[in-house]
């Protein structure tokens, strides 16, 4: 079985011209035709303040029927975290707290995504790294320590999001070891990135997949659209599943 997993740090919903534009996020996520999309730095808005959540809107506007928030960082204009779109019900969602003493607030979103006709489910981790090196490589074993307790064996897994990663240590130093693989990119450096959008020089946005799980392809977004709608690009990742997944 194939599916289609979009991540993408939303930046809060403002787009690189100034503008919270909810709508051309949407647009640019409908592109993609995603059966799950994992996003960060989404803004919930405390119902005092008469605002719809971005979660809201967006989901007015996808066609997805499900979905999972983890907020994680209250700032003075509201509360930002990930949220997990699918158009498959969740079997299981929490959100795995990464924070590290002293830094700001990270999680990290996992859902278990219901398999299609008895097929296998599919465990997603939504994470959204640190910005300092050795906060990241906490969050990254904290997060290796999680899937190997939820997700155990040949379970398909998938950890995604924005890393903060720019020398792309995490991968050999903790997720490798761990059994995960990745999608190794043709061609690195200048416009062959996620960030920042508008000269994509540095791949911060990941994929990992471990288990049962193939990646088929791995490719960001070049959308002149997305290169507006947000600091970062989205990242699209095809992968397959076993349709043994999970007997053994």
């Amino acid at each position: 079985m194939r599916l289609r997993v979009v991540s993408y740090n939303v930046h809060k919903g403002v787009g690189t011209d100034g503008r919270t534009d909810i709508p051309r996020l949407a647009d640019v996520l409908l592109h993609y035709e995603a059966d799950v999309i994992c996003l960060q730095e989404v803004m919930w808005y405390e119902p005092w303040r008469g605002k719809r959540s971005h979660a809201e809107q967006l989901g007015d506007l996808l066609p997805h029927e499900h979905v999972a928030v983890g907020l994680n960082c209250r700032r003075h204009f509201g509360i930002y975290g990930n949220v997990t779109f699918s158009a498959r019900p969740f079997a299981a969602h929490a959100n795995v707290d990464l924070t590290v003493p002293l830094k700001r607030p990270r999680s990290a979103l996992f859902t278990r995504v219901a398999g299609a006709a008895g097929g296998p489910p599919l465990d997603v981790y939504n994470a959204h790294l640190g910005l300092a090196r050795f906060e990241r490589s906490l969050q990254s074993e904290r997060l290796v320590a999680e899937v190997e307790e939820t997700s155990p064996g040949r379970t398909p897994t998938i950890v995604l999001g924005d890393t903060n990663d720019w020398r792309d240590r995490l991968f050999g130093a903790v997720f490798r070891p761990a059994g995960f693989e990745r999608h190794e990119p043709r061609r690195r450096g200048p416009t062959h990135g996620t960030f920042p959008s508008w000269y994509p020089v540095a791949d911060l946005d990941k994929v990992f997949v471990r288990g049962d799980l193939r990646l088929v392809r791995v490719f960001p977004s070049r959308l002149a659209l997305a290169r507006v709608a947000s600091d970062h690009l989205p990242v699209v990742a095809d992968v397959e599943l076993s349709e043994d997944a999970g007997d053994a």
